[in-house]
């Protein structure tokens, strides 16, 4: 006997990506993919990889998430575009799949890497909500500091530091010897408990699928020693990810609420009829009110007169923070670099987090390169948010500037200017200089670290390529 169903339209999933967000960004990242084309590594596009997370940091919601390298929806299994006819032909079936599975992944979700700099504004909040930092403290930086043999340097090295230095023009100048002076008076107690607040270690639980696990690229508070701690204090030894890391910043500048990142906002039938409502999900509280409005100045003055000038887009309001991490194995020649910021400023309507990774460039660490991605879709995207200026225009930039310093700004840098020494000091703590070094970490794990700003060196060395 032959039963027959009939056949039942689905229901509808409506999301909250913003097809127009969405299809600039796309846009932005392939423009600078042919810029740098072959830029300086022949027959390579412009970077080994790009992504970019736009969300509202009011509730979670993921307007755009995009990447390089892609694939074609409708052609899916198609690797021409990355490999030439005789390397596919030279594959293996497992070869080829795993070549489609790194062209498929998500790397928005999947993709671990050390934060470096983009995480300083975390270390600042922990201490402020702690009590154990203040508005009113400074720093004197003279370029470095010995911890368990080690020096560690910052950027102002070679110049003998940056000085004194106010809380907010730490993350201004994006000072490591400030940063880990911070990690003596917060503490690992209270370092890593504002980590896990934070979410880091954790995954977000976004309705899709493939998001990497960091619990065991993380310290806890029984592996952490003085140098790990002081490190993980300005982005160093410590995996994340992109929406980890987009859905932690978002709290930093809603006023301290974190919400779990989604992508679907309610299901509906055939004829448009909403079946289910989904709510944003608050998570808990971050920090309070007045810690978000501090590192909103803070970062605010980031943009405006510090190492994240060249996000700026004329007219408006930004606040942000820049990273330049220098990738394993610690030579000083490959770079991963990122920009995470937000506008506007007194009422964040949105968060944008971009990184790239190698920029197909002699010249790899400048954060100027995501910086200017950031721009570019931010003054498409602005107007078409109906967020209007909110400041004078004064002409600051015009196409893809990698320099950072054609505005009349301070020309500062959080780049990375020594090595961390392939084997520590006898008798010191351990100095996780691959992925594999700290607790939990797997093989595979070691290509996808990076490192930001981190210059540990044998005590009295300093490296060829120190700036």
């Amino acid at each position: 006997e032959k039963t027959i169903k009939p056949a039942v339209n689905g229901n509808t999933l409506v999301t909250t990506i913003d097809a127009t967000i969405q299809s600039v960004v796309e846009k932005k990242i392939q423009e600078f993919n042919e810029a740098y084309t072959d830029g300086y590594r022949e027959g390579e596009g412009g970077a080994t990889r790009i992504g970019v997370l736009i969300m509202k940091p009011d509730n979670g919601d993921v307007l755009a998430m995009a990447q390089y390298p892609n694939y074609d929806l409708s052609n899916p299994w198609d690797l021409s575009e990355y490999y030439t006819q005789e390397e596919i032909d030279a594959m293996d079936d497992d070869a080829r799949l795993e070549a489609l599975n790194q062209l498929w992944q998500n790397i928005c979700l999947t993709y671990t890497y050390e934060p470096g700099s983009t995480a300083k504004p975390f270390t600042v909040a922990a201490g402020l909500e702690t009590g154990t930092l203040s508005t009113n403290d400074t720093f004197f930086c003279d370029g470095a500091e010995q911890l368990s043999g080690f020096t560690v340097k910052c950027v102002a090295y070679r110049k003998g530091g940056h000085g004194m230095q106010t809380l907010e023009q730490t993350l201004m100048n994006s000072c490591n010897d400030a940063l880990m002076q911070m990690s003596y008076r917060i503490g690992a107690e209270n370092f890593t408990e504002y980590q896990q607040i934070f979410g880091f270690g954790q995954k977000t639980n976004i309705d899709l699928p493939g998001e990497s696990r960091t619990d065991s690229l993380i310290y806890t508070l029984d592996t952490t020693s003085q140098l790990s701690l002081a490190t993980n204090a300005f982005g160093q030894n410590f995996n994340t990810t992109m929406i980890q890391l987009g859905t932690a910043f978002c709290s930093l500048v809603n006023g301290g609420k974190l919400y779990q990142p989604r992508v679907v906002s309610k299901i509906t039938d055939q004829n448009g009829n909403t079946i289910q409502d989904i709510s944003p999900t608050l998570l808990r509280e971050t920090v309070s009110k007045t810690t978000s409005d501090t590192l909103k100045q803070y970062m605010y003055s980031t943009v405006t007169s510090g190492t994240g000038n060249t996000a700026k887009v004329d007219g408006y309001s930004m606040g942000g923070k820049t990273g330049t991490a220098q990738k394993v194995p610690r030579d000083g020649v490959n770079y991963l670099v990122s920009f995470i910021g937000f506008a506007p400023v007194d009422d964040p309507q949105l968060m944008i987090y971009c990184f790239v990774d190698q920029p197909n460039s002699p010249d790899q660490p400048h954060s100027t390169f995501a910086q200017n991605i950031v721009r570019e879709i931010l003054e498409e995207v602005l107007p078409y948010m109906n967020i209007y200026p909110d400041e004078e225009t004064t002409g600051l930039h015009s196409g893809w500037d990698i320099t950072g310093t054609d505005t009349g700004a301070a020309a500062v840098t959080d780049r990375v200017t020594g090595n961390i020494p392939e084997e520590e000091p006898e008798g010191t703590d351990d100095v996780p200089d691959t992925m594999e070094d700290i607790p939990g970490a797997g093989e595979n794990n070691e290509e996808n670290a990076e490192n930001d700003g981190v210059n540990a060196e044998e005590a009295g060395t300093t490296s060829d390529n120190s700036e």
